[in-house]
């Protein structure tokens, strides 16, 4: 499947709200034009609970950001059956350079600081 996005002026962290089912399901893999994202796996989800229903709905962040370029995106799913219900994209904050962004964790909200604590 496939989408057409707005162009961004940062990056965005993208995550897939899938149904995440016991045992083993199939994989999605993300993709934008020349760039491999990642992959998001449907199965390894805990015993089914008290909803009548088996699985969870879970966002699972896809591994790489998508640039903020990026107009189109693409999943494909492999290795057995996925429930893909949404797509999720939060902009990156605040914008963060290449060196930044391969360096700390996707997206965080705030650069690592470190603060006296009194006692």
């Amino acid at each position: 499947m496939s989408w057409t996005l707005p162009a961004a002026d940062q990056p965005r962290l993208l995550q897939s709200i899938i149904n995440r089912v016991p045992g083993k399901a199939g994989v999605s893999q993300f993709a934008t034009a020349g760039a491999r994202l990642g992959d998001v796996r449907y199965g390894g989800g805990g015993a089914q609970g008290a909803s009548p229903a088996p699985g969870a709905l879970f966002p699972v962040t896809v591994p790489k950001i998508l640039p903020a370029a990026a107009t189109e995106l693409s999943a494909a799913t492999k290795r057995g059956i996925g429930q893909l219900d949404a797509i999720q994209l939060t902009p990156c904050c605040p914008p963060w350079s290449p060196t930044e962004l391969a360096t700390a964790s996707p997206c965080s909200a705030a650069r690592p600081t470190t603060r006296a604590v009194a006692r």
